[in-house]
């Protein structure tokens, strides 16, 4: 139950919150425009769920999974250090951001069994859900795979559609991009590698 007065504001706000939050309490799967495509999502902590998000892409990978949190600080929870150049980047960047980190925790395993891709969310409303629920998120392209990436809501196929729990209508703030986010790591020698531009 949400109890303080900052996340009640919240809720008001966009109505829909409490209604995905209920979902995804029960192990769901939303579908929802997030910054960049319309995506798959689920709590990224419930291994469960993840595992609802492989058998309805078709594809047992978790590669292409990106961990979508609310702020830096709930970014540090889930990654084992943040550089701060990456923080500084993170703070100033215009477009939605992913970052990769050698290792993730406080995650189910197969999305810490390598490199994570952790993005902080760049529109109001998915930080807005993401606070209210209090845990990281699952953004993934609703998809199939080897699928095109749905940029819009008329090109999300049927079988995705049918397979989630719940599709969020809020569009996003800038509207969904129909691009990936810029996704950037930091070398050894402490220089940025931009992986996606």
């Amino acid at each position: 139950m949400m109890s303080s007065t900052k996340e009640v504001k919240r809720m008001a706000s966009y109505p829909e919150i409490e209604q995905a939050i209920a979902a995804l309490h029960n192990g769901g799967l939303l579908l929802y425009p997030a910054d960049t495509l319309w995506s798959i999502g689920c709590d990224a902590t419930d291994p469960v769920a993840i595992e609802r998000v492989c058998n309805l892409r078709g594809s047992r990978s978790t590669d292409e999974f990106e961990i979508m949190v609310s702020s830096i600080d709930m970014m540090r929870q889930y990654i084992d250090h943040l550089h701060p150049k990456l923080e500084t980047l993170l703070a100033y960047h215009k477009r939605p951001l992913t970052v990769q980190f050698k290792r993730g925790r406080n995650l189910p395993e197969r999305l810490i069994d390598g490199a994570v891709a952790v993005r902080l969310a760049h529109d109001p409303f998915c930080r807005a859900l993401i606070e209210a629920y209090s845990r990281p998120l699952i953004a993934v392209q609703a998809s199939r795979e080897g699928q095109a990436a749905p940029a819009t809501f008329g090109t999300v196929s049927s079988g995705i559609i049918e397979g989630v729990d719940y599709i969020l209508q809020q569009q996003p703030q800038n509207g969904v991009t129909g691009e990936p986010a810029v996704m950037v790591r930091l070398s050894e020698r402490g220089e940025l590698v931009f992986l996606r531009e």
